[in-house]
């Protein structure tokens, strides 16, 4: 079909946080998306929390050599308080190669069951 999206071959989609149990803080993986254009799609997806006042704040940030990492601009999900959501953030400012999330929880006693994929388009393939 002409025109169709070959997802497979025209994207990188690439777990960043491993979806799974964290009651603390977590730095996800850095993805490389050197031949990719700057835009960045996050997924964040939790299907369960429990806690006395919850919250999971997922940011992105970017690195040239996925070792020193910085905010990327304007990359927040909204605060996650609630099982069984997803949501979805695109950024178009990124400049740097390697791209992360990093998911911060606070609360009593939090526990997010989660689980943070990032995907960008291939400049070639």
């Amino acid at each position: 079909m002409p025109g169709a999206l070959d997802i497979a071959n025209q994207y990188t989609t690439a777990q960043s946080i491993a979806a799974d149990t964290y009651t603390s803080t977590v730095n996800g993986t850095g993805v490389d998306f050197n031949d990719h254009g700057p835009e960045v799609t996050c997924t964040v997806n939790v299907s369960d929390v429990s806690g006395t006042s919850p919250t999971l704040d997922v940011k992105l940030q970017e690195s040239s050599d996925d070792s020193n990492y910085t905010d990327i601009y304007g990359a927040t999900v909204t605060q996650v308080t609630a099982s069984d959501v997803d949501y979805r953030i695109t950024v178009y400012n990124r400049s740097e190669s390697y791209v992360s999330a990093v998911g911060t929880i606070a609360g009593t006693s939090p526990s997010f069951d989660v689980g943070v994929v990032l995907q960008a388009r291939k400049t070639s393939y």
